[in-house]
């Protein structure tokens, strides 16, 4: 996929994994795998960014700290299946 390509992807987080705050440490919950994935500060920020509505260029910009941080971020949500959307079965 080409860098302009990637900068306007609208990547979204997939429906069934919820953002969970309530217990002694963040995670993101995937019930299709049964699994609770830690989320650090960034982690949990982009999860919230991540709706479908935003193109991936913006929603970096949005993101506190490092946009390198915010990648790799992204890119471990994409290695889990934890993100859906028209690319990213093209950028895991």
């Amino acid at each position: 996929m080409n860098e302009s390509k990637r900068e306007s992807w609208s990547p979204r987080l997939r429906a069934d994994v919820r953002l969970d705050r309530e217990g002694a440490r963040p995670c993101l919950v995937d019930p299709r795998f049964q699994r609770r994935v830690p989320a650090g500060p960034l982690t949990q920020a982009l999860a919230e960014g991540l709706t479908g509505a935003q193109p991936l260029a913006e929603l970096f910009e949005s993101l506190p700290g490092e946009r390198a941080d915010a990648e790799s971020a992204l890119r471990a949500l994409l290695l889990l299946g934890l993100v859906e959307g028209e690319f990213a079965a093209g950028l895991e």
